[in-house]
């Protein structure tokens, strides 16, 4: 009886988490960027050049025919990355790591409910600052969350997969 109960609980655990990730993110961080149907087949073009390595990419004016600027090779590799999320129609947002983001920012990123956040605040002594009324999170704070979600989610498919086994249920 009790290992039903704690597979109950480990499957609606694992069916809040997998809700969550459904939702759609928007920060007010910066803007977000939602491609156009002409914007992801000119990612997914461009795309495929730069993901053939070796390439110099310069990004200039066409007004100003002699002035371009030569990208570093880690910022061209992230511009192909962020290409690629264009061209799959994907919302694209850059933020900072220096960037402080209000509960509901870091919630929607985590993908979680404002209050579920708030709760782990408290149970990871994630450093906040209050502003007024608002608190603020450091992003590589959000980060580190982050991850301790995806451990234990890990963890509970893990635990999921051993009860599974014992009982017979796969």
């Amino acid at each position: 009886m009790f290992r039903i109960f704690r597979l109950f609980r480990i499957f609606r655990f694992l069916y809040c988490l997998l809700s969550y990730s459904l939702l759609i993110h928007t920060m007010a961080i910066s803007e977000t960027l939602v491609p156009t149907d002409q914007e992801q087949q000119l990612a997914r073009t461009s795309s495929r050049l730069l993901s053939r390595g070796g390439i110099e990419l310069h990004v200039g004016d066409p007004t100003h025919q002699g002035e371009f600027v030569l990208v570093p090779t880690r910022v061209a590799q992230m511009f192909t990355h962020i290409l690629v999320q264009i061209a799959q129609g994907k919302a694209v947002t850059i933020v900072p790591n220096e960037a402080m983001l209000t509960t509901q920012d870091a919630a929607d990123f985590l993908s979680v409910s404002r209050p579920f956040l708030i709760k782990l605040l408290g149970e990871h002594n994630v450093l906040i600052q209050k502003v007024g009324n608002w608190r603020k999170i450091p992003f590589t704070e959000v980060q580190r969350l982050k991850e301790i979600l995806q451990t234990d989610s890990r963890a509970a498919l893990t635990e999921l997969a051993k009860l599974d086994q014992e009982l017979g249920l796969e």
